[in-house]
């Protein structure tokens, strides 16, 4: 007479199953803010690639006229009374930082970053905004790292 024992039959227990799930939780939550943080540095490559093209386009207007110019702010909301440098992200809707340059004889281009576009969930106050310059030797600049501080 063959006998059939219910207990060796192959599967997981409930406990089992939910220990699994308990470790994926735990790991999940400790992957999701180092996540958040390399999506934040990634959204600065924006600040970067603009103000490397505010820079070009005054050294291609210094070319022309022998001066830098001022150029008013581009922001999300547009371009503020008009920009005579030419600077025209498109679309201006999507971006992150508003931007602005000085002019004269020299130039300082400055991208000031907007927290809750650049890490969602930051409380970040407006000092804390993520701050960057270029002049017209080049020089790429974080004045103030607002992603450091959301981080923390």
């Amino acid at each position: 007479m063959v006998t059939h024992n219910v207990r060796s039959s192959s599967g997981f227990s409930l406990v089992e199953l939910m220990v699994v799930v308990a470790i994926i939780g735990i790991l999940a939550g400790l992957a999701l803010p180092k996540f958040n943080l390399f999506q934040a540095k990634a959204r600065q490559s924006e600040v970067k690639s603009n103000l490397s093209h505010i820079y070009t386009l005054q050294v291609s207007y210094f070319g022309d006229n022998d001066t830098y110019v001022n150029m008013n702010t581009v922001s999300s909301a547009g371009v503020t009374n008009g920009n005579t440098l030419g600077f025209t992200p498109s679309p201006a809707s999507k971006l992150r930082y508003s931007y602005s340059s000085t002019g004269g004889t020299t130039f300082t281009a400055t991208g000031v970053g907007n927290m809750a576009k650049i890490f969602p969930g930051c409380s970040a106050v407006a000092a804390n905004f993520d701050t960057w310059t270029i002049n017209e030797t080049k020089f790429l600049n974080q004045n103030v790292d607002g992603i450091a501080r959301c981080a923390n």
